[in-house]
């Protein structure tokens, strides 16, 4: 009876402890959900989504959109914040910020890709509130896109590069020719464009194209650049409503060339007419076709020089003692190389050999 008294008192104390623990961790969790929910009405969070009119869009196109701000915990239109930015950036991380006014948690706008800071590629769009940029950038809404060039579909243009060394710099001179597809010079149009070297912006700048439809744009790169890295960036305006954009990328030659001159007789000899070959090799040991001229250290023009095979070829030349001689090569892509030539000697003799015709050969001596 004593043990059956005992078993009923301490199942009694069992049950009253137990509802006082269970009271407690139920206290212990409406007091943290009453907190969460105090922080969570103090500090809200946004959702962003933007609706696009089409998935892909070309220079000369509109992006439109209309975007939805929502309260990130009911997902009901959100009344917190006024003003909607949209980011634009390029593969180069260059921003662009528009701002549009949100009414009652909708915006919309556009974004006009006719302007002269927009080229084709890949672009990431980026939307957020001034408010949510106290909060995980997780939240932000964030899309990319791929901005074409059906505009340029309507414009031919190519460019040929010099670069010339001085003492500090090297010159770099991009002409670039623009006509219709039609063969028509884009005469009188105006060029914008910049120079950039690894992505880094180097000078920014307008042209306009003359007659023929042709525009040069200078630069002086410093001479640690390497010029392979160098993008000329421009945009055409062909009229009002038609910006369109052409990028060129700088190219060089890229074969160490060895030019060799092997003068008639051995020697050039100062006032006598000489027959000078010529050999031009590759890095690759192979013959270099070139085209070019002869100047002297006056840079007057004196002679022309085009190989005929194999990078080989012949040219006459009549040197003065008191003169030096340059051979200018114009490589594949406009790109300008030196190569002195021989000094001549102020006494000697040329001797040359002409075939007259099957049978008989003019041995020529000249002293």
């Amino acid at each position: 009876m004593k043990n059956s008294r005992r078993l009923l008192i301490f199942i009694c104390l069992f049950a009253v402890i137990s509802s006082v623990a269970f009271y407690s961790v139920d206290s212990r969790l409406t007091t943290l959900i009453d907190q969460l929910d105090r922080y969570t009405n103090k500090n809200p969070q946004e959702k962003i989504h933007l609706h696009f009119d089409k998935p892909y869009y070309s220079i000369g196109d509109d992006i439109w959109f209309k975007a939805y701000v929502v309260n990130a915990e009911e997902n009901k239109l959100s009344l917190l914040s006024k003003l909607l930015y949209v980011d634009l950036i390029d593969e180069r991380d260059s921003i662009r910020t528009f701002l549009l006014p949100i009414e009652n948690g909708l915006a919309s706008g556009n974004i006009s890709l006719i302007d002269s800071l927009f080229a084709p590629g890949k672009y990431e769009i980026k939307a957020y509130t001034r408010w949510m940029k106290n909060f995980d950038p997780d939240y932000f809404f964030t899309s990319s896109i791929v901005i074409g060039d059906a505009l340029n579909g309507t414009l031919d243009a190519n460019a040929n590069f010099k670069l010339q060394p001085n003492e500090n710099h090297l010159l770099l001179t991009a002409s670039i020719h623009y006509k219709t597809l039609e063969g028509k010079p884009e005469a009188s149009k105006e060029v914008t464009y910049n120079i950039s070297y690894q992505k880094k912006n180097l000078a920014e700048g307008k042209a306009k194209t003359d007659e023929d439809g042709k525009v040069e744009i200078v630069y002086a790169l410093k001479k640690e650049y390497d010029p392979q890295e160098v993008s000329i960036n421009t945009i055409l305006v062909r009229n009002e409503s038609m910006h369109i954009p052409r990028n060129f990328k700088v190219e060089t030659y890229k074969d160490n060339i060895d030019l060799k001159f092997f003068p008639e007789g051995g020697d050039l000899i100062a006032g006598l007419r000489s027959k000078v070959a010529f050999k031009a090799i590759g890095s690759d040991g192979l013959g270099v076709d070139l085209k070019g001229y002869i100047e002297d250290q006056h840079k007057n023009k004196v002679a022309e020089i085009t190989s005929e095979h194999n990078g080989m070829g012949v040219f006459a030349l009549i040197p003065s003692i008191d003169n030096t001689y340059t051979a200018v090569i114009n490589l594949k892509n406009g790109l300008e190389k030196r190569f002195p030539l021989p000094k001549a000697m102020d006494h000697g003799y040329v001797m040359s050999l002409n075939h007259l015709d099957e049978e008989n050969l003019l041995l020529k001596i000249e002293t």
